[in-house]
């Protein structure tokens, strides 16, 4: 119950002091006590055994090997790893979130509420997606420099989980149709009516397994393809399709308003910085509809989409896109982004019995550090 509380408390404190580096400071401690010290969430066992015994995973992404195989030579037992690799990847994501918010805190808090406590059971997509966070700070710059170095990033991330190889598509945001983000929105519906259809006639499958094959993933994608077909039931995949499309149209309503008030609003265009950081936004979300048909070939693939929740909560941040004055305080977006969210989580632990007993409650109440 004290780390329930505590967790209560910073999402409210960090609304309330949105620029404190003290306040961060002990976010930063407390999500690394909930990550690291964490033995009891579904995926534990999974983690401990690959780092035990590497050899029954052989398709495991080559950097995720070669970090286990440091902490092996370092003499490090998978709990101490955790404690490692944890500090690692969530100092990252906290380096990319101060780069990409001046209030950080606000996304903090937003990031505790979701999708943080999927992250302490899904470490390995946590590391990956940190690294995503951190490229998209390079990508936003839309250089050909940065873009090199975002898609390196991706590289690095695919590495850990091979999922991450769709983040590759984000690049396609700032080399389509840079005038209109409508008909970008319209090319992107486009394709994924096309990928529905090859997706029912199997030839979606065939397009990925060479994809992946070309790509050195021919093996693990086989295998991941077998397993998930296995593990999610057809009602499993039905939510989570739905989870990426009420995402998806939250977001898109959310920064198409904000959109239409930029248009209108002077100030606005003269004054904020890193004003394209919206049509960024815009774009990123509707790429990830790519993902829909997706879904329903792989419960996992709602993943992606977490990854890039940090950034958009970065320009929810910015309150001079949201508010109806630049004298208000709270704004109606943040407050409905946050309202999502607690319904959003609500759903889920309701809905879903396995994750509230499996991911939720082992996080606030079998932790090792708070015993």
């Amino acid at each position: 119950m004290i780390l329930l509380s505590i967790y209560i408390v910073l999402i409210i404190l960090n609304f309330k002091f949105p620029r404190s580096k003290v306040l961060f400071a002990i976010d930063f401690l407390f999500m690394w006590i909930l990550m690291g010290w964490n033995h009891s969430t579904a995926d534990y066992s999974v983690y401990l055994t690959r780092y035990t015994h590497p050899e029954i995973y052989k398709t495991l992404e080559p950097l995720y090997v070669l970090l286990q195989n440091l902490g092996q030579s370092l003499g490090m037992d998978y709990n101490l790893f955790l404690i490692a690799m944890s500090f690692l990847f969530l100092f990252i994501r906290m380096l990319a979130i101060r780069k990409l918010s001046n209030k950080p805190n606000i996304v903090i808090a937003l990031y505790l509420m979701f999708p943080f406590i999927m992250d302490i059971t899904q470490v390995r997509m946590f590391y990956a997606t940190s690294l995503i966070l951190l490229g998209l700070v390079f990508l936003l710059k839309n250089t050909k420099k940065d873009n090199l170095i975002f898609m390196a990033f991706v590289l690095m991330a695919t590495s850990i989980h091979a999922a991450c190889i769709f983040y590759g598509l984000l690049l396609l945001v700032n080399q389509i149709d840079k005038k209109s983000p409508k008909k970008y929105a319209h090319q992107l519906a486009a394709i994924v009516v096309i990928a529905y259809l090859m997706l029912f006639s199997g030839a979606l499958y065939y397009v990925v397994s060479i994809a992946s094959s070309f790509l050195g993933f021919g093996t693990k994608f086989v295998e991941t393809a077998f397993a998930t077909s296995m593990a999610y039931k057809i009602t499993h995949k039905i939510t989570y399709m739905i989870e990426i499309g009420l995402f998806w149209a939250f977001f898109n309503y959310i920064f198409g308003r904000a959109i239409r008030k930029r248009k209108k609003d002077d100030y606005i265009k003269e004054n904020i910085p890193n004003n394209n950081l919206l049509i960024s936004c815009y774009k990123f979300n509707y790429t990830m509809l790519l993902l829909l048909p997706l879904a329903w070939f792989s419960g996992d693939i709602y993943r992606v989409q977490h990854g890039l929740l940090g950034l958009f909560y970065a320009l929810y941040s910015n309150s001079y896109y949201m508010r109806n004055n630049t004298r208000g305080r709270c704004t109606l977006y943040q407050l409905a982004t946050v309202l999502f969210m607690i319904l959003f989580i609500f759903l889920f632990l309701v809905g879903l019995e396995s994750l509230r007993e499996t991911v939720f409650m082992p996080v606030f109440f079998e932790n090792v550090f708070i015993g």
